[in-house]
């Protein structure tokens, strides 16, 4: 949990003294964590188009949402609903400090809001507000600005590939399918939008695997965990799995390590197996979210949570025998295979 502050001043200093506490390090990898704080803004605000433009200054584009009070202790909230959140509401939903830290660490913010007739114009230098200006605009589509120039004495590094970035959005519009995602750079401009979501990062990634049939597309829900897998048998007799957690429905993070989750899916996948004679192994992705997800050791490597075992097995087991039904001529073929 982050500390609380009595005054925002305590806060930007704060942050700006243990960066590390909120992205890990201060390194190139904490750089990117900065970066996508304000994508994330985006997605939050339900944004159908977010583009991203490298330089001294980063800008981040879109037509999120935004509503922008400010509280109190002149602490600059970002708003989604009609009702203002302050900053220690917004904890309880994952996203403590964000606008927050991603201003403390600028060496300059501006975010620029039109949306509903009202433009609100926020700009501050090292955290500490500039300017809060707000005025009424002939502006009712939603449009967001924000530019910032990460603070070089926080950051060890402020460049990145722009591989790098191409990578980021090709890979975010699988998992947000049907917002498009643009990098500029001076007169390119790259698109990506995906509507077909997973099953195309699937198709991506199971490229090198000789797939037996019709990739699984299994999405479902039990009690609080959410769970979406896209799967197939292949050829050989390894399996691949890749695993992610979305965290607050925006942010996402591979878990290296697997844990419990992976645990109930492979499960459900030996049972298939055994009931079936099939003996290949599997390739796939399976993304889940949960909002109490509990995590062994200090680095989110791995997930512990005794139910999802349980829940992801029987969501999985659940899938697989409703694909089974729906496509009779494929389950048919993918039995004739011998074992193995």
């Amino acid at each position: 949990m982050s500390p609380r502050y009595s005054n925002p001043r305590e806060m930007v200093d704060g942050i700006r003294k243990r960066p590390a506490m909120y992205l890990g390090s201060k390194d190139l990898t904490a750089f990117q964590s900065y970066l996508s704080v304000g994508l994330d803004m985006m997605l939050y605000g339900g944004a159908s188009w977010i583009e991203i433009e490298p330089g001294r200054s980063w800008s981040i584009r879109s037509d999120a949402k935004i509503h922008l009070e400010t509280n109190s202790l002149g602490q600059l909230n970002f708003v989604e609903t009609s009702e203002v959140e302050t900053i220690e509401e917004r904890t309880a939903f994952g996203r403590p400090y964000e606008g927050a830290v991603l201003n403390a660490l600028s060496a300059a913010f501006c975010l620029d809001v039109s949306f509903e007739g009202r433009r609100t114009l926020f700009q501050a230098k090292k955290g500490v507000r500039q300017v809060f200006e707000q005025s009424v605009c002939s502006q009712l589509e939603p449009t967001v600005t924000l530019s910032v120039v990460p603070d070089s004495s926080i950051f060890s590094a402020t460049e990145i590939s722009h591989r790098n970035l191409h990578s980021y959005f090709h890979r975010n519009a699988c998992f947000f399918p049907g917002v498009t995602y643009r990098v500029i750079r001076g007169n390119a401009i790259q698109e990506y939008k995906s509507e077909r979501g997973l099953v195309e990062l699937f198709d991506s990634f199971a490229h090198p695997y000789h797939i037996l049939h019709e990739p699984l597309h299994v999405k479902g829900s039990v009690e609080k965990l959410n769970l979406e897998a896209v799967f197939a048998f292949h050829h050989s007799p390894v399996s691949q799995i890749i695993s992610f957690w979305k965290r607050d429905s925006v942010r996402l993070e591979m878990i290296p390590k697997g844990g419990t989750h992976l645990e109930g899916f492979l499960d459900a996948i030996q049972e298939f197996q055994f009931k079936h004679r099939l003996f290949k192994g599997s390739v796939g992705i399976l993304v889940i979210e949960h909002p109490y997800t509990q995590f062994l050791g200090a680095v989110r490597e791995e997930i512990g949570n005794s139910e999802f075992t349980s829940q992801v097995h029987e969501l999985i087991a659940a899938g697989m025998e409703e694909w089974c039904e729906a496509n009779p001529e494929e389950a048919r073929l993918l039995k004739l295979f011998p074992r193995s």
